[in-house]
């Protein structure tokens, strides 16, 4: 049982590492390599938390003669945009369709946050995994 449970805490672990280096990766690409271009914001992802309504912007914005979509990553209070409200966008030039909000590009505590513990539960999976332990008689 005690391997099993080690096992779990293991692959839990291990997917966090992957998906904080994925963000980090993914932030850090559109930092170096992206292009920032003029979006307007069209839509709103609505959210419930509670008795408050969080809204993220989608906003709209073209390259090459194509449009694309993009969804703010963080929920926030409407006042913060409005409908045909001019945003900065930025997107990889050879993938448009890899983008994010200009303020929403930057390698934060959640990429490293979710590395750490990754890291942790590897660490505590393993231990659990090969740990004896002894039975009182």
């Amino acid at each position: 049982m005690k391997a099993f449970k080690g096992v779990v805490i293991t692959l839990c672990g291990l997917g966090l590492l992957v998906f904080g280096i994925k963000s980090a990766t993914y932030n850090a690409t559109l930092m170096v390599f992206g292009s920032q271009t003029i979006g307007e914001v069209i839509a709103f992802d609505q959210l419930q938390r509670g008795n408050k309504r969080q809204y993220a912007a989608k906003a709209r914005f073209e390259v090459a003669g194509e449009k694309y979509l993009v969804t703010a990553d963080n929920y926030s209070s409407m006042g913060l945009y409005r409908t045909h409200q001019s945003m900065v966008v930025t997107y990889l030039p050879f993938a448009p369709s890899y983008a994010k909000l200009a303020h929403d590009v930057k390698v934060g505590d959640v990429s490293y946050l979710s590395i750490g513990i990754g890291f942790l539960l590897i660490i505590l999976g393993f231990g659990q995994r090969t740990s004896r332990a002894q039975r009182a008689a």
